[in-house]
């Protein structure tokens, strides 16, 4: 269960580990107290599992919320969408790598000599990347154009997709892509 679930090579208790153990233990009691209706303690047992599960899910639910600028964007499918890819590992691997790469390699030296065409577009009230970094990878990058939307956190092409793609379409059109 935790192979399937962690995060990483150390990770044995995350909320996410957690909340898939909860759940493996709570379909196993309920399988169990079909069969033994007066088994009191396995029933409380099966409540508090619950209450904890429960208490984790709105953590996850929580964390996803603080990515948009409005949190009902984060609805369960997209809580859901986010846990599953959290717990897949391949996925993962790859966002960490990218992710401790960009920590690691301060681009800043490099993005002036890559000469290709770079839409940045960025949401005004991204908290997660702060809006200042986009303004410095449009100094940085010499043929690039941003664009800003309001109202919008990390992940404009989720929280506005019309207006994203909207965006997005014009500045391939005026590239001649």
């Amino acid at each position: 269960m935790i192979k399937k679930y962690k995060k990483n090579e150390n990770d044995t208790g995350s909320a996410d580990v957690q909340v898939a153990i909860l759940s493996e233990k709570i379909k196993s009691l309920t399988e169990h107290l079909k069969h033994h209706h007066k088994d009191f303690i396995s029933r409380r047992g099966l409540l508090s599992m619950v209450g904890k599960r429960r208490n984790l899910l709105s953590y996850i639910k929580k964390k996803s919320e603080a990515v948009f600028y409005d949190p009902k964007i984060a609805t369960k499918q997209i809580v859901d969408e986010v846990f599953e890819s959290v717990n897949d590992r391949n996925k993962l691997v790859r966002t960490l790598a990218l992710a401790k790469s960009a920590i690691r390699h301060n681009m800043s030296k490099e993005l002036p000599k890559m000469k290709t065409p770079t839409a940045i577009i960025w949401g005004k009230q991204d908290t997660v990347t702060p809006p200042n970094v986009a303004e410095e990878f449009y100094e940085l990058l010499p043929n690039s154009d941003l664009y800003w939307i309001d109202k919008c956190g990390h992940a404009p092409m989720m929280e506005h997709p019309d207006e994203f793609n909207i965006i997005l379409q014009k500045w391939l059109n005026s590239k001649n892509f």
